[in-house]
């Protein structure tokens, strides 16, 4: 479990699933080794020998290792205030730490001027924004609907329902954004059931016209 957490943290997501395969299969392999190993083990140095060699081998390896894998369970540094940010923000909350520090790795800063389109309705979308500092007013088929301020985001719709941008959005001062690809959005959002359905609850929310299809429990 230790392993998979920590494989979790610093793993990159489109090779996690191959990481994890390859793990269990080298866990088999040594079970399978040890298995044969403890044969020749007991016999050579029988049962409490064996055991006492066993049990000085394992803080032997700890020793060793100990700087490594401590590298490794501190991992990445990732920023406060984007964290928090992402931990604010309620698509992202009931999300595991692990992968919002992944997220946090992946935000792309974007600075927008004030009176500057950020996103067009009726183009294609591909990433999703945050807002980090800043104001963007939104506006559907020339109407204005709401403003958003930092910590609020938009984007969500074209990528959950794989549609044309349904709403330009346009800063109104100097604006600081972060930014996820698509594919870093999917992943974490629609592989995480709790975050999934409050994604689909802002579509609802924002674009009442259409129903949101069912998240299964």
């Amino acid at each position: 479990m230790a392993t998979k957490t920590l494989m979790q943290r610093v793993g990159a997501d489109d090779t996690f699933g191959r990481v994890i395969s390859a793990l269990e299969a080298g866990r088999q392999a040594a079970m399978a080794l040890g298995s044969i190993g403890a044969v020749f083990l007991i016999e050579a140095l029988h049962p409490d020998g064996a055991l006492i060699a066993l049990g000085a081998l394992l803080p032997l390896f700890v020793t060793i290792w100990w700087t490594r894998l401590r590298a490794y369970e501190v991992g990445a540094p990732v920023s406060e205030g984007h964290y928090k940010l992402l931990r604010r923000n309620s698509i992202f909350q009931p999300l595991p730490l692990a992968t919002l520090e992944r997220l946090c790795n992946d935000l792309a800063p974007v600075a927008v001027p004030a009176g500057q389109d950020v996103i067009v309705q009726g183009e294609v979308g591909d990433r999703f924004f945050l807002i980090e500092d800043g104001e963007v007013e939104v506006f559907e088929d020339g109407v204005f609907r709401r403003n958003e301020g930092p910590g609020e985001s938009f984007g969500e719709i074209a990528l959950l329902h794989d549609v044309p941008r349904t709403a330009t959005v346009r800063t109104t001062a100097e604006t600081r954004l972060l930014a996820l690809d698509r594919e870093q959005f999917l992943l974490a959002v629609t592989g995480h059931r709790r975050s999934h359905q409050l994604a689909h609850s802002v579509v609802d929310e924002r674009w009442p016209g259409e129903s949101s299809p069912a998240v299964s429990e």
